[in-house]
């Protein structure tokens, strides 16, 4: 089993959202409309996965497939930092 390290929620956001908006899982319209920065994160074009992998401890795959099967979820919502 892959374990959150402590205090790295951040960086497995920001992966899957990368992951969400290079192969285009999002609703773009609501996007644009209540997103902020949405514009700098598509900008971005690091391997956020690889990056957050080191992170994490979660393999950069395993953090690809949590944000496909957040997309495909009928009604998902994320809080970070939010402790």
């Amino acid at each position: 089993m892959d374990t959150l390290n402590v205090g790295t929620d951040t960086a497995l956001g920001l992966a899957m959202a990368h992951t969400l908006i290079e192969e285009k899982l999002f609703d773009p319209a609501f996007a644009e409309k209540w997103l902020q920065e949405l514009t700098r994160l598509k900008a971005c074009r690091a391997a956020y996965s690889e990056w957050a992998q080191k992170l994490t401890s979660v393999p950069a795959d395993k953090i690809r497939e949590l944000a496909r099967i957040y997309a495909a979820a009928e009604g998902a919502l994320s809080r970070m930092a939010m402790g």
